[in-house]
């Protein structure tokens, strides 16, 4: 993920005069403010910038998601030149591929432009409720909250306004989250990932997001026992060390 800015942040109870959440550019002063509003799709935000001193127009202006994936692909383009084999646009990930000097070696890449936001400014239910068996711990959860989240440009399919919306990423969120997972909770998502790909265009309805969030629910609603019975029971199945 190549993270931009540093951006001021203004949430949809916040007023004109509300302090800003963010940095400045270094030697410059205040960074651009941008107004998060609520879109009718859950998960799904518009950015609106808010006029500063120099503007001449007088009402805030949409920071689209379109055009900042378009300006990754033109930087892409003018960085890597001739040596970009492949485009293409993925939800919010800009893709391509690249060919070396060495016969056949290409490589792949896929870069995802975000903005982070580091308030966690809209329900705490993740953070408050109640966990039964502990799962993921205290101090996973005040790292997530510490840090904040991501949006990322691209918009819910079929929403009026999905050119310029930006959705909310948990990207990070999900990595602290990985790191306390035991190898066979690990194992479960890889897996899937397998069987759905011995499925081919039969299962690509099916995304490996689904997969992952509903073992993480399951991780969070089993306890710690349950799963190192089953690595006990695999590895007396396969034969191998416990």
């Amino acid at each position: 993920m190549i993270e931009l800015g540093p951006v001021q942040w203004a949430f949809p109870a916040d007023t004109a005069d509300s302090p800003a959440h963010g940095g400045d550019w270094p030697g410059t002063g205040p960074a651009p403010r941008l107004h998060i509003t609520d879109t009718e799709n859950p998960g799904f935000v518009l950015l609106l910038q808010e006029k500063r001193a120099t503007c001449r127009h007088s009402e805030r202006l949409a920071f689209r998601a379109e055009h900042v994936t378009q300006l990754l692909t033109d930087y892409l383009r003018l960085t890597a030149g001739e040596a970009v084999t492949r485009r293409a646009i993925n939800g919010p990930a800009c893709s391509y591929s690249t060919t070396s000097d060495t016969a056949f070696h290409v490589t792949e890449y896929d870069d995802v432009p975000c903005l982070r936001i580091p308030v966690w400014w809209f329900s705490d239910e993740f953070f408050t409720r109640q966990r039964r068996y502990g799962w993921p711990p205290q101090a996973v959860l005040d790292d997530i909250r510490q840090f904040g989240l991501h949006l990322v440009p691209v918009g819910a399919p079929g929403s009026r306004s999905q050119q310029i919306e930006w959705r909310l990423s948990f990207s990070r969120a999900e990595l602290a989250v990985v790191s306390v997972m035991t190898d066979i909770q690990r194992f479960v998502v890889i897996a899937f990932k397998v069987c759905k790909a011995a499925l081919g265009t039969d299962a690509k309805v099916i995304k490996s997001y689904y997969a992952k969030t509903a073992a993480m629910w399951l991780y969070e609603q089993t306890p710690a026992h349950e799963w190192d019975e089953c690595h006990e029971r695999l590895a007396e199945t396969a034969g191998l060390p416990r």
